[in-house]
């Protein structure tokens, strides 16, 4: 098993069927967000990392990571293994963000991402510590890149996942990635 020896891991709490194996030549880090909560009521509730679990259960598409807005790193799947969170993209890492569709992630999020983001790389040295704004390239990317146009505004494709906002945000954890590994 391959894991991060700073994320706490959460694997545990899945009782979905583990993804196939990771292919030899990650190409980087795929941008998601998810509140977290199967509560329909979400009322005063805070997106936390155990709620993330259980919404991989649910949904059976987990993604590797999860950060939650105080930046702590949860890990759901082993890197030798690929995630389901990016669908077509089965050479990829991914990263859930606990946030609500249209917030921002908060800076302790930035920090995180840009620092998984980093030893990713430094570890694989199959990507680049840059964007990824096609589905050709690599480095960081972000979920609804993979999509096909004709799943645009199908609910169950997550389409605009992570949402502008926080595409935008990917500049930022760029440089927080760059600042640690230059």
């Amino acid at each position: 098993m391959t894991r991060l020896p700073f994320a706490t891991w959460y694997g545990h709490l899945l009782t979905i069927r583990t993804p196939l194996p990771m292919t030899a030549r990650p190409r980087g880090l795929v941008l998601h967000i998810s509140d977290g909560i199967l509560d329909k009521n979400k009322q005063q509730q805070i997106p936390n990392l155990g709620g993330l679990a259980a919404t991989f259960n649910a949904t059976n598409f987990p993604a590797h990571f999860g950060i939650d807005a105080q930046g702590q790193i949860g890990q759901y799947i082993d890197l030798n293994k690929q995630d389901r969170a990016t669908e077509r993209g089965s050479d990829w890492f991914s990263v859930e963000c606990c946030a609500f569709r249209g917030n921002a992630l908060t800076d302790s999020q930035l920090t995180a991402a840009g620092f998984l983001f980093a030893l990713l790389r430094e570890t694989y040295k199959t990507f680049d510590l840059q964007l990824a704004n096609a589905v050709t390239e690599n480095g960081l990317a972000y979920h609804s890149l993979f999509l096909l146009a004709s799943e645009r505004g199908d609910p169950k494709k997550h389409w605009g996942c992570p949402g502008p906002v926080v595409i935008g945000q990917r500049a930022t954890i760029l440089t927080r990635a760059q600042s640690i590994f230059g």
